[in-house]
């Protein structure tokens, strides 16, 4: 009784609010109510071997001490002493269903998840916990059936520097990935992509030591693969990769680097954004002024002379280091996005192709592994197909769309598109989705913070046949810091309040599992202020 009693106080510190109502993110398709309530806490706890590790990782998190009292057969572990009394039961069984799916059962005695597979189990936990995590007065007894329609439901940030996060070490930083891979499970993504940009690398040391190194990603891959996802990185092998080399270092890659010359990338851009405007208006100055002043020497870009072998010789065993430091991930995401200077001195007729033979090159390098790749998508769009969108950054001058006959069709292309309006133009419907589709290539549909942008964007996805969503936070840093009580800069806030992107977590999750009902379903709660809670939570 007393041990019941401690486990029902642990529960009351961590009660968030106390309703009539379940709140399950992503919302549950179907739903029905009994009158009866559920109360916590279980007497026992049998669960499936497949989740046990969760299961642990998660009650130590919520404070909640657990013991293992018995061994059930071969699959399960029981906890918590006496199963004669009210029970919680996580079971695969073969139940009829999509992948992933999982059937919840509450009633006065207890709580049963029945899974479809493997996944099924580890996402009816995690429902559970959100339900841990939320009530101590008990639940509404119901029926719950739940499955999604992507299989793939990933989301992508960036692996930043400490500082980033007000944090001065990456040890420290680490807290704030782990903070988002727990919210992450909890609504039941399956990947995590980070844009490696701040790592030390063994392979290359002339790159300098930054913060990020194998000890600290090692823990966030580790402590993903318990929560249940599985992340995996992203390096820009097309360009950006050395953005991070002080200036004057550049100059021992010059043979690596595409020179800097403006031919008009941006125009298009630039007639429709002030941010574009500004930029080509200068890159177009300093080209006319080289070219007055012949003596002046053209300055080094940060994409590389994909055409080089040098090129490929340096960039293999970059990409060989972080696939081990990954241990070993299903998806490796290449880049390939916003590299305005590709091939920039060859034939214009020639760089599609030239781009095309690199990303086959490492694409048969990565795939030898038995590791797919994923692409972003806006070097092989043009502007003159796709009119009123930014994200096309493959059209004339450049010229690298038509790479996109040529490229491996095993090659997954990530289409991210931000609802932006052009020219007074907002965009509904993103018909790249289905040009991508249309040239049988697997397609991932990769929106950001606008909610219609997110709702809009999946629908297409579904509809034309995309593999699933990732979704994407670019600044999710800045709404960590500023709802942690950090300052910002009076920039940082213009920037960050505007988006809301605490709120991409759960909004993402929602239209990822039921694309038909996630508007529906996020007018039923606030997701920046519920995301709040759980921060505050793991940082108070």
């Amino acid at each position: 009784m007393k041990k019941n009693l401690f486990l029902y106080c642990v529960f009351c510190l961590y009660c968030l609010f106390s309703e009539n109502k379940i709140l399950i993110i992503p919302r549950p398709k179907k739903i029905t109510f009994e009158k009866e309530i559920y109360h916590f806490p279980a007497q026992s706890v049998k669960i499936h071997s497949s989740v046990r590790d969760m299961f642990l990782q998660e009650m130590q998190y919520l404070k909640i001490p657990v013991s293992t009292e018995e061994y059930n057969g071969q699959d399960f572990f029981c906890f918590w002493g006496s199963a004669d009394l009210k029970n919680i039961d996580i079971m695969k069984k073969n139940i009829s269903g999509k992948p992933h799916g999982y059937i919840m059962d509450i009633s006065p005695a207890g709580i049963i998840i029945y899974g479809n597979d493997e996944g099924g189990l580890k996402y009816g936990l995690q429902s559970l916990l959100q339900l841990m995590e939320q009530s101590a007065a008990g639940v509404p007894c119901c029926r719950i059936e739940v499955w999604p329609d992507f299989v793939f439901r990933g989301f992508h940030t960036t692996l930043r520097k400490p500082d980033a996060y007000g944090c001065k070490t990456a040890d420290e930083t680490v807290g704030y990935y782990e903070w988002m891979i727990r919210r992450l499970a909890r609504y039941k993504y399956t990947h995590l992509n980070l844009l490696v940009e701040f790592f030390t690398y063994k392979s290359r040391p002339e790159m300098g030591v930054l913060p990020w190194t194998e000890k600290e990603i090692s823990r966030l891959v580790k402590f993903a693969a318990v929560s249940g996802i599985k992340i995996f990185p992203e390096i820009k092998t097309l360009g950006k990769f050395v953005r991070n080399i002080p200036p004057d270092r550049l100059v021992e890659f010059s043979a690596l680097l595409e020179p800097r010359i403006y031919i008009g990338q941006l125009e298009y851009q630039a007639k429709y954004h002030d941010g574009y405007k500004a930029k080509a208006e200068k890159l177009e100055s300093e080209q006319k002024a080289r070219e007055t002043e012949k003596t002046k020497k053209t300055p080094l870009s940060e994409d590389f002379k994909i055409n080089k072998p040098g090129v490929l010789t340096f960039i293999k065993p970059v990409i060989d280091e972080i696939y081990e430091v990954f241990n070993q991930p299903e998806y490796f995401n290449i880049g390939c996005d916003e590299s305005f200077y590709t091939a920039i001195e060859e034939k214009t007729d020639q760089r599609g192709k030239i781009l095309a033979t690199y990303v086959n090159n490492l694409a048969e390098h990565l795939q030898k592994k038995g590791c797919k790749v994923i692409m972003w998508d806006d070097m092989l769009t043009s502007h003159e197909q796709f009119p009123f969108f930014f994200e096309t950054h493959g059209g004339p001058p450049l010229n690298t769309w038509t790479a996109v006959d040529y490229i491996n069709k095993e090659v997954i292309i990530a289409s991210w598109h931000y609802g932006y309006t052009v020219a007074d133009h907002y965009p509904s419907t993103y018909p790249m989705i289905k040009w991508f589709t249309g040239k049988k290539f697997k397609v991932l549909g990769v929106p950001w913070f606008k909610i219609d942008n997110i709702t809009n964007l999946v629908a297409d996805v579904l509809n034309y046949g995309g593999i699933g969503i990732m979704g994407s936070s670019w600044a999710i840093h800045m709404a960590v810091r500023a709802a942690a009580g950090k300052n910002l800069t009076e920039a940082q806030i213009k920037v960050t309040e505007p988006r809301h992107e605490l709120a991409v977590l759960a909004a993402t999750a929602e239209a990822a599992w039921s694309p038909g009902r996630a508007s529906e379903a996020l007018a039923g709660y606030d997701p920046e202020a519920w995301e709040k809670k759980f921060l505050k939570i793991q940082h108070e």
